[in-house]
């Protein structure tokens, strides 16, 4: 794997990162950034987490979902999870929100909701995620 950092503290990530087994390289497949600064990077893609209203999982594909367009990628959804920061959650097991683009929440009789996010699309809160949904949103 080659691997381009940008951030300060480039040297002492260098070192951990060379016992195992990385190159570094400037026209490298991956670039490493500080979680901090609010973005993703995937592949040769660079996104906003404010970009982001949800990423949906099918199968082995995965689909970020933003105001005006999708980015298909092969990656399972747990890998970008860890990336995340607090203004996300995961309402299903295919399924993680921003939770600040939720424009409607329709409450059902077996303990599901259904969101309506800013970009139009819906999406269910499933029963494993019901009451952490309620919890997080004080319902």
């Amino acid at each position: 794997m080659r691997i381009h950092i940008m951030c300060e503290e480039s040297d002492q990530i260098k070192e951990e990162l060379k016992q195992g087994h990385v190159t570094f390289d400037e026209e490298a497949e991956y670039l490493l950034i500080k979680k901090e600064n609010n973005y993703l990077v995937l592949k040769n893609e660079m996104i906003a987490l404010t970009d982001i209203v949800y990423l949906e999982s099918l199968g082995h594909e995965m689909i970020i979902h933003m105001q005006n367009n999708d980015l298909h990628l092969r990656m399972p959804l747990y890998e970008i999870s860890r990336l995340l920061n607090d203004d996300f959650l995961k309402i299903s097991k295919s399924v993680i929100i921003r939770k600040d683009q939720i424009i409607h929440a329709k409450a059902y009789f077996s303990s599901k909701f259904q969101l309506t996010m800013s970009n139009g699309d819906k999406v269910d809160v499933t029963r494993t995620y019901y009451y952490k949904f309620r919890e997080v949103f004080g319902l």
